[in-house]
């Protein structure tokens, strides 16, 4: 049986990314897709990015991921920027926009979101947002996407359109990591979302820790109650 993980928006959260690793390399997942947003509001970008690329089969870029590498100030991108070293920041800058592949005899498009798409697609949209996300890059069978922090699944003229949740900054009341999966066996598919617990208090600590953190206090705000705080820039 063929397993596929896809996982996104860490967003520089350690102990996050690190119960993801575990519980994928526990289920004995060799086959990893990431989907952007490795940095930003989180501390331990430079780690994160260390560990998506040891993970992952494959990485696409995320909002984030190039606000950071590129030459924009507001959103504290000049603080996260400076956690990273030239090698990891031409890292992002040379990340995709998207990827494909095929499982159980479909075609499945994968890439982050915003950059791509002019706003986020939320589950409760309506067909003609569900219709543009889907073609966004292309025609597929499947399409699985990030950047809403919202983990959903809907069907929309028999294609299927995922959000894999966020892997460390859940914004729909969950505080758990959330990834996704895809079971291949023959031309049968199974999906499920997995949601893990993980050390929410480590991450506020070293959040806390870091000095001159951009958001710091909503930032731990949204890791303690999964509710999005709105960025403010500084």
């Amino acid at each position: 049986m063929r397993q596929i993980a896809f996982f996104a928006d860490v967003h520089g959260n350690l102990p996050a990314m690190e119960a993801v690793a575990a519980d994928i390399r526990r289920r004995g997942i060799e086959e990893v897709y990431f989907l952007g947003d490795m940095v930003g509001k989180g501390p331990s970008g430079a780690e994160v990015l260390e560990m998506v690329r040891t993970i992952s089969t494959q990485a696409v870029y995320g909002n984030w991921d190039r606000l950071v590498s590129g030459n924009y100030q507001g959103h504290g991108s000049g603080w996260f920027r400076s956690r990273l070293s030239e090698e990891q920041l031409g890292y992002l800058r040379g990340l995709p926009r998207d990827l494909e592949l095929w499982v159980a005899g479909r075609h499945l498009r994968a890439y982050h979101g915003r950059f791509t798409i002019p706003r986020v697609v939320m589950p409760y949209d309506g067909r003609k947002e569900i219709r543009q996300a889907q073609a966004a890059v292309g025609e597929a069978d499947i399409t699985v996407m990030a950047d809403a922090h919202h983990p959903f699944l809907v069907m929309n003229e028999g294609k299927m359109l995922v959000n894999t949740g966020s892997a460390g900054n859940p914004c729909d009341l969950v505080p758990k990591c959330s990834y996704f999966i895809l079971r291949e066996e023959g031309s049968t598919l199974e999906s499920c979302h997995i949601r893990l617990d993980y050390d929410v208090e480590r991450a506020v600590a070293l959040a806390l820790e870091a000095e001159a953190l951009p958001m710091q206090e909503e930032y731990v705000q949204e890791l303690r109650r999964g509710v999005y705080m709105r960025f403010k820039p500084r």
